[in-house]
C-alpha cells in the first residue's frame, strides 16, 4: 500500500460513511511512517488538530492521518458515545465542509456558553444556529427520499454490515448525498481543544463571509 501521509490536504478524499470491518489495518512500518509524516493538520479536512489523537485513514490506496471527526466519519460503528448522530440528505456540502462547519459552530458555542463575550460574538453564534437547523431539518428528509429509518446512524450501521464486499465498495450509490451528522457529546474533550486553537486560527470575518453562501445552499430545494 502507497504511503502519502506527506501530501497536502485533498478536499478530493474520499470522506464517506463506512465501517471499521471494512477498512484495511496498517502494518508497524505504515503506522511508523505516518507518524514520522504528521502534520499539525488533519491530511483528510486541513483542520489542526496537533493537541488531539491521529488516526491511520486509507483511502484510494494510500494512507492519511485523520483527526477524530474524519476517522469516526469511516467507522461509524466506532463511534465513542452511546448518542451516535444522524445522517442527513445533504448534497449541498461535502462530508468535509460539514465536520469542518461544525468544529466551529461547536467552539463558538463553547466560548459563547463560558466566556463574556461581545455583542458581535453572540451575534456570530446566531447566525451559526440558522445553519445547523437547517443542516438538522435534513435528517427528516434522508428518511422520505432514501428508506424510513436511514437517518438513524445505528440503521445505517446495521444495514452496512449486511453487505458482502463487493457491494459495500458501492456503497456510495447509495450513501452518495448523504451525510453523518455527529452528536457533539462524543465529542467533548475535542470541543474543548477546538475551542481554544481552531476558532482563534479562523477569523471571524471569514467566518461570516461564508455564512450567507452556507445558507443559501441549504435554503435551495433539494
Amino acid at each position: 500500500m502507497l504511503l502519502k501521509s506527506h501530501r497536502m490536504v485533498s478536499m478530493s478524499i474520499s470522506l464517506n460513511i463506512g465501517l471499521s470491518t471494512y477498512n484495511p489495518k496498517p502494518t508497524e512500518e505504515e503506522l511508523a511512517f505516518l507518524e514520522e509524516m504528521r502534520k499539525p493538520t488533519c491530511d483528510v479536512c486541513g483542520t489542526p488538530n496537533h493537541g488531539l489523537e491521529y488516526y491511520p485513514f486509507f483511502d484510494d490506496g494510500a494512507w492519511f492521518n485523520a483527526c477524530a471527526l474524519c476517522h469516526f466519519t469511516r467507522n461509524l460503528d466506532r463511534v465513542p458515545s452511546i448518542e451516535k448522530g444522524s445522517i442527513a440528505f445533504l448534497p449541498s456540502m461535502t462530508q468535509q465542509e460539514l465536520s469542518v462547519f461544525l468544529r466551529i459552530y461547536w467552539s463558538v458555542e463553547f466560548i459563547v456558553a463560558r466566556t463574556k463575550v461581545s455583542i458581535e460574538e453572540k451575534e456570530l453564534k446566531n447566525s451559526l444556529s440558522v445553519i445547523q437547523k437547517l443542516i438538522e431539518q435534513r435528517e427528516k428528509k434522508a428518511g422520505i427520499y432514501f428508506a424510513i429509518g436511514i437517518q438513524s446512524v445505528e440503521a445505517s450501521v446495521g444495514f452496512l454490515n449486511l453487505l458482502p464486499p463487493e457491494k459495500y465498495k458501492l456503497r456510495d450509490r447509495l450513501y452518495k448525498d448523504l451525510r453523518w451528522i455527529p452528536n457533539k457529546i462524543a465529542f467533548e474533550k475535542e470541543i474543548s481543544w477546538w475551542s481554544s486553537e481552531v476558532f482563534n486560527i479562523v477569523e471571524s470575518g471569514a467566518i461570516r463571509n461564508n455564512i450567507e453562501s452556507f445558507i443559501n445552499r441549504l435554503d435551495k430545494k433539494e
